[in-house]
């Protein structure tokens, strides 16, 4: 072989082969967290199928429309709607969450000294963080809040919504 030969696979090792396997990676890490927050009550070898799916029409379909996709999946090996809605909100929180400390580390490292900016931001955050909180810490009380108004209302969509939200907000 000569070096250019030996250079060339090389290349492809790192172009084609390296990048996909940083790919599995983060799926199998993906698939690993909807494991533990599905309390393990799905084989992960079924777990990694589903989120490589949904991943994958999360990339190819537009609108994000492959977020439905995961649902589906879950409701295929039993689990209810509600469920499916719930952990993937969840999810999606976390990503929030983690991309919003990303952001306000990356902005202690700028040179914006813009008083209107860091106070909006500043704001944004405790906004999001008392919501999160909220969520977390009086889920009871909002429970019961949409129960009431499930009871009360005789509008249908009204009803309908104020039903998933409790299912959701049960698991």
């Amino acid at each position: 072989y000569t070096s250019y030969q030996l250079a060339g696979i090389s290349d492809t090792l790192f172009v084609i082969i390296f990048p996909f396997l940083c790919y599995l990676v983060s799926h199998f890490f993906r698939a690993l967290r909807f494991y533990y927050i599905l309390e393990k009550e799905i084989s992960f070898k079924k777990i990694f199928k589903i989120v490589c799916i949904h991943n994958f029409l999360n990339t190819v379909l537009p609108f994000r429309l492959g977020e439905v996709s995961y649902i589906y999946l879950l409701k295929k090996e039993g689990f209810e709607t509600s469920k499916g809605i719930f952990t993937l909100g969840i999810v999606r929180l976390f990503d929030i969450i983690v991309v919003l400390i990303c952001f306000s580390i990356a902005l202690l490292f700028t040179n914006l000294n813009n008083y209107i900016f860091n106070t909006f931001l500043i704001f944004f955050i405790i906004i999001l963080f008392t919501a999160f909180c909220s969520i977390i810490f009086f889920r009871r009380f909002i429970l019961e809040f949409f129960k009431k108004i499930n009871y009360i209302t005789n509008i249908k969509s009204v009803k309908f919504l104020s039903g998933k939200l409790v299912e959701v907000l049960q698991h």
